[in-house]
């Protein structure tokens, strides 16, 4: 039975006390290392608010392996737990959460952890160093068997050592070009087995050594740091990837592969996560493609609440990451203020923001501006949007992007009989004589400065359109 005193929960928001809290935190070492982990905490949660029912030892348990999948050690997670508790702790204390006993629970599980020891790919560069060994896969005569072995056993899905040396010629394999190539290249109606490793001459626990050997090799060539504690690399560099380019939570990973990669505590806290078969198959997907070709796609984010697209702007110019094509479609209104009439340009979709990046640039992208927005995910894996239905949408709404200079009306004023290009809506690819401008008072564009055009038809017959200044483009 709880206490009296905090039957009644004031509907207080958890993230406005923790922040009361952590200002009126005198030592501002502390209050820096409480911040810090509130907002690890509140990351993870995204695009969710922090509320205190938050604090359970199931959602705490799967922020803590998101943690040792980013390479955090046991030492630091234990570090950020006791920030968390004694946040949420003061909020106990004065009647505004309930008592758990979820951190006690994690503290003693962290330090059982903390006594495995585990060795951990965390290398910025896995996937420039992983597409370069399939570039070197993907020319004729330029790789070895040990090349061709990694290379197929990371596309694959991070088939085990066991699994790729007694992969048998006409076995069926995952539609992926370049595992096309490498099987062509190795099959013959004289051999049983795909790859020539002597299979009948071996026992199973040397043939495993030779496969991990010959992988290891491969790995090395290429300076991808090869973990001493485990022979089954190609699900370790598979998971490594699957954590850049995918951002996939250790359960998902367990789940694509059927088992365990390494020793990470980050597979002891994280909550075992289901997948259909073609997520999984999405997943592979995503990872060869970022492999091979990794070309550039349309992605949507959206902004964090009081966050301004200028703000978003700002912080990426300031970094020193490549910014992505952002495109955040808006269209100019006016409002009179007193005698005067104003414009201003407002957001189609406020907060949405559609950006094209290559997908394995998106987690350094939100490693910057993670706190500022959050990128929009489908399943496991984030949520492309196919180049299709993002030129549709553009054309409906009007292109506005860095290849459209987009000012406030009068800065590149158009004069009377000006050629433009209509490049949205019913009209799209026709050109046009500017008129004039205008905001009608009445009408779907009420309230709105449009600009009158003059069109002849395939019949020569004149017509006179409104159109939005976002939809039209000068041309001489």
């Amino acid at each position: 039975m709880q206490p009296a005193h905090i039957q009644h929960i004031t509907p207080i928001s958890a993230e406005t006390v923790f922040r009361a809290d952590i200002i009126a935190t005198p030592n501002p070492r502390t209050a820096a290392s409480l911040r810090q982990a509130l907002g690890s905490f509140e990351r993870f949660l995204a695009p969710a608010p922090l509320t205190f029912d938050d604090f359970t030892t199931t959602r705490l348990s799967a922020w803590l392996g998101a943690l040792f999948a980013a390479g955090y050690t046991p030492k630091t997670a234990a570090y950020y737990l006791k920030n968390l508790s004694a946040l949420y702790n003061k909020a106990v204390a004065r009647g505004l959460a309930r008592e758990t006993d979820a951190f006690t629970q994690l503290r003693l599980r962290l330090q059982s952890s903390a006594n495995t020891a585990y060795d951990h790919i965390s290398d910025p560069d896995i996937i420039k160093k992983t597409q370069l060994l399939a570039a070197k896969s993907a020319q004729p005569g330029g790789s070895s068997l040990a090349d061709d072995l990694t290379v197929f056993a990371i596309l694959a899905g991070g088939l085990s050592p066991d699994s790729l040396a007694h992969l048998k010629t006409g076995d069926p394999i995952p539609p992926f070009p370049l595992l096309s190539k490498i099987a062509a290249k190795y099959t013959s109606p004289k051999r049983k087995y795909l790859f020539p490793l002597h299979q009948s001459e071996l026992t199973p626990r040397r043939l495993e050594r030779l496969v991990a050997s010959l992988v290891g090799k491969a790995l090395r060539d290429v300076k991808i740091k090869i973990p001493a504690d485990t022979t089954d690399l190609p699900a370790v560099v598979w998971s490594a990837l699957a954590r850049e380019i995918c951002s996939l939570a250790p359960g998902a990973i367990v789940a694509c592969l059927g088992r365990r990669p390494d020793r990470s505590p980050a597979y002891d806290f994280a909550p075992a996560t289901a997948l259909a078969d073609i997520e999984i198959e999405f997943i592979r997907e995503e990872i060869s493609a970022a492999v091979t070709d990794n070309p550039a796609r349309w992605f949507a984010m959206r902004l964090r609440p009081a966050t301004t697209y200028e703000k978003l702007t700002e912080r990426l110019a300031l970094s020193q990451t490549p910014a992505p094509e952002l495109y955040y479609p808006s269209e100019e209104i006016a409002r009179r203020s007193g005698r005067r009439i104003i414009y201003e340009n407002k957001p189609v979709i406020p907060g949405l923001i559609f950006f094209r990046t290559v997908i394995t640039a998106i987690p350094a992208l939100f490693r910057i501006i993670g706190d500022l927005a959050w990128c929009y995910r489908s399943g496991a894996g984030y949520a492309v949007i196919p180049n299709t239905e993002m030129e549709l949408f553009r054309r409906a709404i009007g292109s506005i992007g860095p290849d459209t200079d987009l000012h406030p009306l009068g800065t590149i004023p158009l004069e009377k009989g000006d050629r433009v290009e209509i490049i949205g809506g019913s009209f799209i690819g026709r050109e046009a004589t500017f008129t004039s401008t205008h905001t009608p008072a009445a009408g779907p564009n009420a309230g709105k400065t449009v600009y009158r055009l003059t069109l002849l038809d395939n019949n020569g017959i004149e017509w006179t359109v409104d159109t939005p200044p976002s939809l039209v483009r000068k041309t001489d």
